[in-house]
């Protein structure tokens, strides 16, 4: 048994669940809902990833039509889009991410820029990387890219002829609260 692959395992699905919760406002989920995504998280810890996605499709798909583009279905989906993300499936990963951007309140929130970033870099898509990794940077600073790859955050920095090092203190920033 592997314990370092184990642990480095269970450190991303950490990590994934504590970003969700820092740039998504959890919604409120009936006892059924957060059985669902229980039973996700438990597939997802165990590697099925195609059995977490199925579990939180039908969770998406259970929800009545005002609720699936609610705060309720964008938190689906952006599990979803981050298991995705571990399987590899670029491609799923950025339809699900470009989905969630049409919902109310949602463009302008530093995660889900970062992984549409992400994945349009897994992609190869240059440019359009290069913008949601500096929309991400331009939210939120350094601090979305915390945990992550460091080669995301040099593209951005790079792109906007910023050092390394810079912490970008003549930006204000902007109030991206809402769209949490």
């Amino acid at each position: 048994m592997n314990f370092d692959a184990d642990f480095e395992e269970c450190h991303h699905v950490n990590n994934m669940e504590s970003k969700i919760n820092d740039y998504f406002a959890v919604p409120h989920l009936s006892w059924e809902q957060q059985d669902r995504i229980a039973c996700a998280d438990a597939r997802l810890r165990e590697k099925n990833y195609p059995k977490a996605i199925e579990t939180l499709w039908n969770m998406y798909e259970a929800l009545h039509r005002r609720e699936q583009s609610s705060t309720v279905g964008r938190y689906v989906l952006i599990r979803i889009a981050h298991i995705n993300i571990y399987n590899e499936d670029y491609i799923a990963a950025r339809d699900n991410l470009s989905f969630i951007m049409q919902f109310p309140n949602t463009i302008g929130n530093p995660l889900l820029h970062l992984r549409l970033g992400q994945v349009q870099d897994k992609l190869g898509n240059e440019k359009r990387a290069v913008d949601e990794l500096a929309r991400a940077f331009i939210m939120d600073g350094k601090r979305v890219f915390d945990l992550e790859d460091r080669r995301l955050l040099e593209i951005p920095l790079r792109a906007l002829n910023e050092p390394m090092d810079s912490d970008w203190n003549h930006y204000e920033g902007q109030d991206w609260e809402v769209t949490k």
